[in-house]
């Protein structure tokens, strides 16, 4: 009787002074959770970009080169039959295939922008981003304007890509659901690191409201920033347009 009523009281003494957990504690218990996925997600975007480089070789080295080879032949071929033998009829399919070929050429090229979006290695950070923005601009007919600001970012390959792909994630969206005319990039050095601004003039959105469970695009773009130990905000109202800002400190 009394073992059975020391171990209730230790058991009440316990429960007594057992504590729930802080706010501290559920913070650090979500960091040891989302760490495995943020390198998960990093992992999957340097892979992705080595598959892309390979494919956009592969895409250069074989489809590439036979196109131009076709084009050299097609070429002869034309010198060979001379305008004065031609017929109208023939002049027109000459005119045909050439187009196709022109048409196939540019297939060819968008394919290999498309998975190598981004030429740092040759181009540098600044050039391949206004080179991207040219390329979005001309796809989805939204006027993109980049402004430069102070000396450019000297990022390893690894970390520019990154902040390219949340640049790219960022237009996707402005492309697919901000009905906007316009986007403006701002790449800013500042003496603490770099600030990148995407401001678009869309239909924007009420962040109040919105689902980030749904919000696909905006989820990734903030464990992306997450990984680059940057800090993402949004800015966004209904009627308004949205604004992204990355701040990456030196």
């Amino acid at each position: 009787m009394s073992d059975s009523l020391t171990g209730a009281s230790a058991n009440g003494s316990a429960r007594a002074t057992s504590s729930p957990p802080t706010d501290g504690d559920l913070a650090e218990e979500s960091r040891s959770r989302l760490g495995p996925l943020r390198e998960l997600v990093g992992w999957l975007d340097r892979e992705y970009q080595h598959r892309g480089d390979n494919l956009a070789a592969q895409v250069h080295a074989q489809l590439g080169s036979t196109v131009t080879a076709l084009t050299m032949r097609l070429a002869l071929l034309a010198r060979q039959s001379s305008a004065a033998n031609a017929s109208a009829d023939q002049a027109f399919h000459w005119e045909k295939v050439h187009a196709l070929l022109a048409t196939i050429t540019e297939s060819t090229r968008d394919l290999q922008r498309q998975l190598r979006p981004f030429a740092i290695e040759a181009l540098g950070f600044s050039a391949s981003l206004s080179d991207y923005l040219q390329q979005f601009s001309e796809r989805n007919g939204i006027i993109g304007t980049l402004h430069l600001s102070g000396a450019a970012p000297d990022w390893s390959a690894d970390d520019a890509h990154a902040v390219l792909r949340i640049i790219q994630e960022a237009l996707l969206n402005v492309a697919q659901h901000a009905r906007a005319t316009k986007v403006i990039l701002h790449l800013n050095s500042l003496s603490t690191g770099y600030d990148i601004e995407i401001v678009d003039d869309g239909v924007g959105f009420d962040l109040v409201a919105l689902d980030w469970h749904r919000s696909h695009g905006l989820r990734l773009m903030r464990e992306r920033a997450a990984l680059l130990h940057a800090h993402l905000a949004i800015v966004s109202a209904p009627g308004n347009g949205c604004r992204i800002r990355l701040a990456l400190l030196s």
